[in-house]
């Protein structure tokens, strides 16, 4: 193409030669639509083709490049690159992101208020129907572990024997 008319040719013209065949018609019927569309803004065209940018008779017809391509390029080629655009970054810290980590632990509290809530009025309404709370469930009511729990149950003669054990002393 650079040989018949001496200039680099834009996308559009690139897009229009590779979606014909040999004898002038086109590869299929979605190719034909796409290829008159980008005739229409060619001939309403007001700025360079050869230039290439997002806004070109391509960019128009097809819209948006994504991440990783631009059409008619060949391959490897990007838009950052290409467009000289940068894609927008999130930097530093903004005034709502620092207050995520309070909000959601407010938000983490209210929850397990109102689980603890909800598993207080199930237990009171098990033992109003069976008047005692079932064996089976009383794992299941049981309060979480907290670290004085954890320390009192391995209390210190415990701890000496299992370690004792574990090391073949005993």
């Amino acid at each position: 193409m650079m040989t018949e008319t001496g200039q680099m040719p834009g996308r559009a013209e690139l897009y229009l030669a590779t979606h014909k065949n040999v004898n002038g018609a086109y590869v299929n019927e979605a190719a034909k639509v796409v290829c008159e569309k980008i005739q229409q803004t060619l001939s309403q065209r007001t700025v360079d083709e050869s230039i290439i940018s997002p806004d070109d008779a391509i960019g128009k017809v097809l819209g948006k490049e994504h991440s990783g391509r631009v059409r008619c390029l060949g391959l490897g080629v990007v838009p950052t690159r290409v467009f000289k655009q940068a894609r927008p970054r999130f930097s530093g810290m903004n005034a709502s992101s620092v207050s995520c980590p309070s909000n959601c632990q407010e938000n983490y509290n209210k929850l397990l208020n109102s689980h603890n809530q909800m598993m207080a009025a199930f237990k009171s309404y098990m033992i109003m129907k069976e008047g005692t709370l079932p064996e089976q469930f009383v794992g299941l009511f049981a309060p979480p572990p907290t670290m004085v729990n954890i320390m009192f149950t391995f209390s210190l003669p415990k701890c000496a024997y299992y370690i004792s054990g574990m090391f073949g002393l005993d």
